[in-house]
């Protein structure tokens, strides 16, 4: 947590119940405007985005929020309310109401999908956009998730396959299966982890009883609120956007690669993408 800058925490008010948010640093030098981040899951928080409050130092504003549903804002208990549009609605009302009439916006896994649906609606305050970890069609996604689980041991194969089938992915064996995927793709192995990812982790663990593991993201075709993928609308893409992913011998994922090439940047506009290499 930042201690030095000026902190301003608070709530708006959102369809009924209150979503929370976090200003960091209270105001942006000449030339420099504010970093908005979008958290994954859904039900990630904001806390693994602290970090990044350090930004303050340089000069411009670093803006959390919890997506309704999550951490510290209200908990609705409606499984028809999650869509797209739903966090759509939601990050435009915060950025009205915190007066953001031009922002950068960072979004990570989820976060980066929902960044780009924001993207596609042509906000005319949106600078540009930092997507780390994201995709941008959920069909290839679920089809390389089936990939990575059928590298995994048989027994948790079947466990998860088992599970899912039968809707009980509330089962202690199924969350066991499911920190299986997390130890072998997605960080898992990473011990002792900091503070501020095991409060996000907490909470995607209560999301993996609710939704099925195979993997975690492809819990998102339950709420997309399209056909699943931005492919065709991508091309569209006219925003400077800088794309962020980590290489891993246990995760390749060239579809990212290709998403970036294909539908972020396809006639070679103003995208970048870097490649982070993790131990």
């Amino acid at each position: 947590m930042n201690t030095e800058m000026p902190v301003k925490e608070g709530f708006v008010s959102f369809h009924g119940y209150k979503t929370w948010y976090r200003i960091v640093g209270d105001h942006d030098d000449p030339g420099k405007f504010p970093l908005m981040c979008l958290h994954g899951g859904p039900g990630a928080t904001h806390d693994y985005f602290t970090p990044l409050e350090a930004m303050t130092t340089t000069g411009r504003r670093v803006i959390l929020y919890d997506q309704l549903g999550w951490g510290n804002s209200d908990h609705p208990h409606n499984p028809s309310m999650w869509t797209v549009t739903l966090f759509l609605d939601e990050l435009k009302l915060i950025c009205r109401s915190l007066g953001l009439e031009r922002v950068h916006i960072l979004g990570h896994s989820w976060g980066g999908m929902l960044a780009m649906e924001y993207a596609l609606t042509q906000p005319a305050g949106l600078i540009s956009l930092i997507l780390t970890d994201t995709l941008a069609s959920m069909p290839q996604w679920i089809a390389e998730a089936k990939r990575l689980i059928a590298k995994l041991p048989p027994k948790v194969q079947q466990t998860l396959r088992k599970h899912e089938a039968a809707g009980t992915t509330n089962s202690p064996e199924y969350q066991k299966a499911c920190r299986v995927f997390s130890r072998y793709y997605c960080g898992g192995h990473i011990d002792p982890k900091p503070e501020w990812v095991k409060k996000p982790l907490k909470n995607l663990q209560l999301m993996r009883s609710i939704l099925p593991c195979g993997v975690q993201a492809s819990s998102m075709r339950l709420v997309h609120s399209k056909t699943g993928t931005l492919q065709v609308v991508l091309a569209r893409f006219e925003y400077p956007h800088l794309s962020l992913e980590a290489d891993s011998t246990k995760l390749p994922l060239p579809l990212r690669r290709q998403y970036i090439k294909e539908y972020l940047a396809p006639n070679g506009s103003s995208s970048k993408t870097v490649h982070i290499s993790l131990i």
